[in-house]
């Protein structure tokens, strides 16, 4: 064996060892408040949701539109998972984006409609859920509604999920990256 192909194993060995050893843990999830949906008024309320509240817990992020049928469709997961994993140190947040005639009317309308027991906010410049979608390299204009972001009990952005996701898959993420 010749001196480049020695180099060249150490190189592909090195860079193996660097790759394994950098993996884990993502970005830090980009702090946010907004005001939370209160659908009883038709109003947004005083009270805020803040990403801060949820140390020490593991979320599920969920940006979301009225107008949007993957939303929609997705919706059912949702609550079906809050309603598994709500006890189990997992709480899932949903935050409309207010982009392309997003309403505190349609946005309370699409949370009684799938009877929502989750915290539900509203991201009215669209800022946070900029934040996320460049965060996971998803560009800005051309980002996904839905999109889940899954965020350990540190604070570290585990997975981005763009699109509508599923019971099944859902579930999977969730027990993979907070339960097992």
């Amino acid at each position: 064996m010749n001196i480049k192909n020695l180099y060249l194993i150490a190189l592909i060995s090195f860079s193996f060892i660097i790759l394994v050893g950098c993996t884990g843990k993502g970005n830090k999830a980009y702090e946010f408040e907004v005001p939370q949906i209160d659908i009883s008024s038709q109003q947004l309320a005083d009270d805020r949701i803040r990403l801060q509240d949820f140390s020490g817990t593991n979320v599920v992020l969920n940006f979301w539109a009225s107008w949007c049928p993957p939303c929609r469709a997705e919706t059912p997961s949702l609550v079906g998972a809050y309603n598994t994993y709500r006890d189990r140190g997992v709480e899932i947040i949903g935050i409309s984006v207010w982009t392309q005639g997003e309403t505190i009317g349609a946005a309370s309308d699409f949370i009684r409609e799938f009877e929502v027991p989750y915290l539900m906010g509203a991201d009215v410049t669209g800022d946070v859920y900029a934040n996320y979608a460049s965060m996971a390299n998803l560009g800005s204009l051309r980002s996904p509604l839905p999109m889940t972001v899954f965020i350990d009990k540190d604070g570290y952005i585990m997975k981005v999920w763009p699109g509508g996701i599923e019971q099944d898959k859902l579930n999977a993420i969730i027990n993979e990256l907070f339960l097992d």
